[in-house]
């Protein structure tokens, strides 16, 4: 039951609600929901990048399939994990998606700090050197 106390100061009406039925429903709404994962598209061997993504619950095997299909232009191997941190010269973090692009110094086409920087701001994105 929703309980309204008016507030008859000069502030705005302040609305409350009884806290025992919206713990329980919040606490349903969540468990309903999901999770998030992260997952990663490791192509370092062709291209020297891995593509860090976090993606629903739902959509891993979705993210699984592009990734070993070639869509990030070779195919890739899949893991529900970060990307490595070893050889990585830096990270682009896309900025209109929830994608990172991991840069290696080692792999089919190896990576400077200045040559991931370059290929980051195209993207667009922001890059951070290691």
């Amino acid at each position: 039951m929703r309980r309204v106390e008016v507030s008859k100061s000069r502030h705005a009406p302040s609305v409350r609600m009884a806290a025992g039925p919206l713990v329980f429903l919040l606490a349903l709404g969540l468990s309903a929901c999901g999770g998030e994962t992260v997952t990663s598209c490791n192509i370092i061997d062709d291209a020297s990048l891995c593509y860090e993504t976090k993606v629903p619950d739902s959509a891993v095997d979705a993210e699984e399939t592009t990734c070993e299909s070639g869509d990030f232009g070779s195919a890739g191997t899949f893991k529900e994990d970060d990307c490595t941190s070893a050889n990585r010269v830096g990270v682009c973090d896309q900025d209109d998606a929830d994608n990172d692009i991991h840069y290696y110094s080692t792999g089919g086409a190896p990576f400077t700090a200045g040559t991931a920087e370059t290929d980051c701001d195209s993207q667009p994105g922001t890059f951070s050197a290691d």
